[in-house]
């Protein structure tokens, strides 16, 4: 091969996938507010955890307690905590978001070049995971989450290396990503061990490697999972049955359903949720760039489906055990939500792997497909940063009315804003704690969270209503919120009918407002005759 710059040549596709890599790392450094659901108590628990582990507690000691122990999220949020010690809150948020986007691609073009492909392949690979690392796992700020898939994925390429060399570093590498995927986060633990067992058998079936390897393989992950049964045995594997599923899928505008038998509702729910990665901002919008990625990473297979199964049927297996887990799996599981998706995001990445191994067979095809994801790529980005930037914006606007809240007031947050994939504000009034110190009720900790046992609330406020009882019409009780709060945060625009209770503003933007609660006895018994108690977290 000449050394001009052609699209066949290594370095072009290396270069153009570390290019895209830091573009979108550098749209992850634009996010200082972290508008993504589930982002600011993230950011919030680790700020938290820093000021307890770094500073003895002197500003939040009071109010929460860290016992650290070896178990899920601690080590993304003692990460996330010292960077917040060394950099600062707003870059420590910057840099977090931008890491997060940028370790998936670069775990999988790991793997993939671990697992013997060549150059072109594993960057194809990791351009279109770059859409995958922005998904709706993304926006909906499951951060320690995301970490967790690329360590997963750094996981199996030190698996790959230690199959194929036999050597003890290679396995050594392998069983501590191994720990470390564990102590980020659980289900990718149970993921990779489903992925690991498969890669295993078939290497065993193509004689690639002896029993004994296999079996020291295999069996690495089975210490952390035994661990994990014994010393949390009182995480109840809390699932939600046919009936309930259905009841939650009617109240829900997303999955609108009719009233049949509560099969057929489970098996529309889950059909409806094949596409799950893909719903983020606009329906239509979202199905036709998913569309593009599928076809990228299915061009080769369709070219040439017969060689290309036999070379891509190791990833193909995987990612269709993966989907049959998704089918078998409940919405929750050990108070775990969203479980049951989680593995359609694993077997979307293997469908990818297993697209641009089979691309290898043509080189043509695999300048084609590697062409049609840097489109794919680039409009993704095009799409999120769209959508994102402006809410970034409004999400600092929300964050300045919090100045306004005296240290140690209680605060109860209220997103008014209809229910749809994206939801930046769900969990932003976690910024009052932050920025201010005020008590808010949602903060994830042990008391809610079961595999979160190192953080907990001294005293979480008694009363909390579900976080969407305003676009789901929940009842509330008012007497109570009046008896524990002195604030609301309130999105904008709210209707004062949902709030029955008297109150003042003390300041309003275009993005929300802050309230102050006027108790007084009248109020509470007045309101109490209105509403009636809901207290289960959401």
């Amino acid at each position: 091969m000449s050394g001009s710059a052609t699209p066949t040549s290594p370095n072009v596709p290396a270069t153009l996938f570390i290019a895209l890599v830091a573009l979108y790392a550098a749209f992850g450094l634009c996010l200082g507010n972290a508008p993504m659901q589930d982002a600011p108590d993230h950011l919030t628990r680790a700020h938290i955890m820093a000021d307890l582990l770094f500073n003895h507690g002197a500003q939040f000691g009071d109010l929460f307690a860290l016992k650290l122990s070896f178990s899920p999220y601690v080590a993304g949020d003692i990460l996330l905590a010292s960077l917040d010690r060394c950099i600062g809150t707003a870059w420590a948020c910057r840099v977090w978001i931008a890491g997060l986007i940028a370790l998936m691609p670069l775990s999988v073009w790991f793997a993939v070049r671990r697992q013997g492909a060549g150059d072109l392949a594993a960057a194809t690979a990791g351009v279109l995971a770059l859409y995958v690392a922005t998904d709706q796992f993304f926006i909906l700020g499951f951060t320690n989450y995301l970490l967790s898939v690329a360590c997963a994925f750094f996981t199996l390429g030190w698996f790959y290396t230690a199959a194929r060399t036999g050597k003890a570093s290679a396995y050594g590498c392998f069983v501590l990503l191994l720990l470390v995927t564990y102590a980020v986060h659980l289900t990718a633990l149970i993921l990779i061990s489903v992925i690991i067992a498969i890669t295993s058998a078939m290497l065993i079936l193509r004689k690639k490697v002896t029993l004994t390897r296999a079996a020291a393989l295999m069996l690495a992950p089975v210490p952390l999972l035994l661990f994990q049964v014994i010393t949390a045995p009182a995480i109840a594997m809390h699932t939600i049955s046919l009936a309930e599923l259905a009841a939650q899928m009617t109240s829900l505008e997303t999955y609108p359903v009719t009233h049949v038998a509560p099969w057929r509702e489970v098996a529309f729910f889950k059909i409806a949720r094949l596409g799950f990665p893909a719903q983020r901002f606009n329906l239509s919008a979202d199905l036709v760039l998913f569309a593009f990625l599928i076809a990228a990473a299915l061009l080769p297979i369709l070219f040439s489906w017969r060689r290309a199964i036999r070379v891509s049927a190791e990833a193909l297996l995987i990612g269709c055990a993966l989907a049959a887990m998704y089918l078998i799996t409940p919405p929750v599981v050990g108070g775990v939500f969203y479980a049951d998706v989680r593995p359609l995001q694993y077997a979307l990445l293997f469908l990818i792997i297993a697209g641009v191994l089979c691309a290898e067979l043509h080189p043509n095809v695999a300048r084609a497909q590697f062409a049609l994801a840097l489109i794919v790529a680039l409009a993704n980005l095009a799409c999120v940063a769209v959508r994102m930037l402006p809410q970034d914006a409004a999400m600092e606007r929300y964050r300045a009315l919090t100045a306004s809240i005296p240290r140690g007031a209680k605060v109860l947050p209220i997103d008014t804003l209809p229910v749809r994939h994206y939801r930046p504000f769900l969990h932003a009034g976690a910024y009052a704690t932050m920025d201010h110190g005020a008590l808010t009720p949602y903060i994830f900790a042990s008391d809610i969270v079961p595999n979160m046992p190192y953080f907990e609330y001294r005293k979480r406020p008694s009363y909390a209503p579900l976080e969407s009882w305003y676009p789901m019409n929940r009842s509330v009780s008012w007497n109570e919120v009046v008896q524990e709060y002195q604030y609301l945060l309130v999105t904008v625009p709210w209707t004062a009918q949902k709030i029955p209770i008297s109150y003042a503003v003390v300041t309003q933007n275009d993005v929300a407002a802050l309230l102050r609660l006027q108790d007084s006895a009248q109020t509470a018994q007045g309101s109490a005759r209105a509403s009636a108690r809901v207290t289960k977290p959401e």
